[in-house]
């Protein structure tokens, strides 16, 4: 009978990043929809599959000042939801010292490798807007570093000098630049590559580290390219919250 009653549970997951929300969809175990949109059009969509689904419960993490709208429209449509963040109960110890200024969205991803992969020791990286290092040891958040994602750093050269275009690409590019273009990409994309593969040699060295995940919307620039063995699981937050919310309901 609870197992039934389980699999007539539909749980909204929401992902609001700076520019951009991912939302997936899930009934019981079964991931139904999965999408990502701009927040201009965050809330349309959103009500969408509210709708759509008939959404039972929901969970979002948000790192930008997006949250009081996705509050207001689950608010709105009486779904019970857990707004996660450094003070959710999760089986995890939280060692960060700012934790009121900690990105929930680390966190979601640090419990999603926990979690899912059965690992108590992980560098988690989340490529997006930023790029964050995250140190999993003995079920216990450490911290990690913080840098500019993809995107930024194709923008900044852009805006921050006088002829340099602004320049994207949606693929790894070699590594010797024969134009400026080409450079640019180069200089971004590769560059990102070696300060991962530092970094990741570095941890590996200093703690124990039994897996290294990538996650986020830009991870797939580095899938198969980085000189150690790497994971990419791109939703890991939206599974790290689909996590909590099963914990939750046990």
């Amino acid at each position: 009978m609870l197992l039934k009653r389980y699999f007539c549970v539909v749980q909204l997951l929401i992902d609001s990043g700076n520019t951009s929300l991912k939302i997936a969809v899930f009934q019981g175990h079964t991931q139904i929809d999965l999408e990502s949109v701009f927040n201009s059009k965050a809330i349309e969509v959103l009500e969408k599959k509210i709708s759509q689904y008939k959404i039972t419960t929901a969970a979002f993490v948000a790192v930008s000042k997006f949250a009081p709208k996705i509050t207001g429209l689950l608010q709105k449509h009486h779904i019970d939801f857990l707004h996660f963040n450094s003070q959710t109960s999760i089986p995890l110890k939280n060692n960060y010292k700012t934790k009121e200024t900690l990105g929930s969205d680390r966190l979601a991803a640090v419990l999603g490798a926990h979690l899912l992969y059965e690992v108590n020791n992980a560098l988690v990286i989340t490529i997006g807007s930023c790029i964050t290092y995250n140190l999993l040891q003995d079920k216990a958040f450490m911290g990690g570093a913080i840098s500019p994602g993809v995107h930024q750093r194709f923008s900044s050269l852009h805006t921050q000098t006088a002829k340099l275009p602004l320049v994207k690409t949606n693929f790894f590019p070699k590594i010797l630049g024969q134009n400026t273009k080409e450079s640019i990409q180069s200089g971004v994309i590769g560059g990102i590559k070696f300060e991962l593969d530092g970094a990741i040699e570095y941890y590996s060295t200093h703690f124990n580290i039994q897996k290294v995940i990538l996650t986020g919307g830009d991870a797939f620039y580095f899938d198969g390219v980085l000189k150690n063995p790497s994971f990419v699981d791109q939703n890991l937050v939206l599974k790290g919250l689909k996590c909590t919310l099963d914990l939750r309901n046990t």
